[in-house]
């Protein structure tokens, strides 16, 4: 998690991935709302801004939470014993840190405990938001007086790459429990949930599409604007000179689709393929073949001529369940004014190209 020093009248953003405090202390493959949340309030303690302090009766109801839930269930006794081991001696504020860095990455490590956690934590859900809300309204208070910020704002990054149930699980039946806490927060959601019905636009104040960058039209004409952002963000992590050609570039630009992920992923295979002292087409060109390769793992004969059919008529009605497998894997992407086209990458397979019409490109 990173905060950044605020002007006066901003929001503190706080932000990390998968949720909160260390970016590596939760497991997005196996992630529920009580990890997230308990990282939250990890991170919120851990990175208070310079200057800002809070009174100790503004902390004492998560104490009372780990004393009265975690400290006294017989499941999860020994376990909350053993993460306050070391902390006796501290108190207010840096108790609670460590403390709660100790639960946030035992729901990653800790197989035998997290478990039991969860339960706790669900049973006793409605007790943790109201201490937790109490301590981001005296956070908020103490960066008000300080001028630093006027509110806080969590970032939950990673959420996206959650799978099937799981997704459904935080973003559509356990929401209600997301939404006890009262902040503001910016979530990243699989783009398959926003074509599986109303619930998630019911459910969050607004869901915002974000669209992959857009190299090409619909209809097929270039799109000089984008393949130029795609370019500064390629050139930002290799400069120009390492290119022996401006084609060498594009190749990577356009096999990744206006994905930016994926644009850096085309940039390390092609370091990996160059046999030279620059990137050359021909780097560029096994580097997308490479990770081609990746998609036949998960495709099927059908979902080739599926992918066909979208990209000759883009902007049909397409929303199946399987539709929604594909915009989850990457193997359809999706451009603003919400038409679709398949990756280059799914283009270039065999496969593709013997069960389907080629798009354009």
């Amino acid at each position: 998690m990173h905060h950044e020093r605020c002007a006066p009248g901003a929001d503190l953003h706080l932000g990390g991935e998968p949720a909160a405090a260390a970016a590596s202390s939760l497991d997005p493959n196996n992630l529920q709302y009580q990890d997230v949340l308990l990282g939250l309030a990890t991170g919120l303690l851990e990175q208070l801004p310079d200057g800002v302090t809070i009174d100790d009766v503004h902390l004492s109801k998560l104490r009372s939470w780990f004393d009265e839930r975690l400290l006294t269930h017989e499941a999860t006794r020994e376990f909350a014993s053993e993460v306050q081991a070391g902390a006796e001696a501290l108190a207010g504020i840096p108790w609670l840190t460590k403390v709660f860095a100790r639960l946030t990455t035992a729901f990653r490590f800790n197989s035998t405990y997290k478990n039991e956690l969860r339960t706790v934590v669900r049973n006793h859900f409605s007790e943790f938001a109201d201490a937790f809300n109490q301590l981001i309204v005296a956070v908020e208070q103490a960066c008000q007086r300080q001028g630093c910020a006027q509110r806080v704002l969590f970032l939950v990054d990673g959420t996206d790459r959650l799978r099937g149930e799981d997704a459904e699980n935080f973003f559509v039946r356990d929401v209600h429990q997301l939404q006890l806490v009262k902040a503001l927060f910016v979530y990243t959601a699989p783009i398959h949930l926003t074509h599986a019905g109303a619930a998630l636009n019911q459910t969050f104040t607004s869901a915002f599409k974000l669209p992959m960058v857009k190299l090409y039209e619909r209809d097929g004409a270039p799109n000089p604007a984008g393949f130029a952002a795609m370019r500064a963000l390629l050139f930002n992590r290799a400069a120009p000179e390492l290119f022996d050609s401006p084609d060498a570039a594009d190749v990577l630009v356009e096999q990744s689709g206006g994905h930016p992920r994926d644009l850096l992923r085309l940039l390390q295979y092609t370091f990996q393929h160059t046999r030279g002292e620059q990137f050359d087409r021909g780097a560029a060109v096994r580097a997308a073949d490479s990770l081609a390769t990746d998609y036949r793992l998960f495709l099927e004969a059908d979902d080739y001529v599926l992918l066909g059919e979208i990209d000759r008529a883009p902007t049909g009605e397409h929303n199946s369940e399987r539709v929604r497998f594909l915009l989850y894997n990457l193997a359809l992407l999706e451009y603003n004014s919400f038409w679709w086209r398949s990756h280059p990458f799914v283009r270039r397979l065999d496969a593709y190209q013997e069960c389907a019409v080629p798009a354009d490109p």
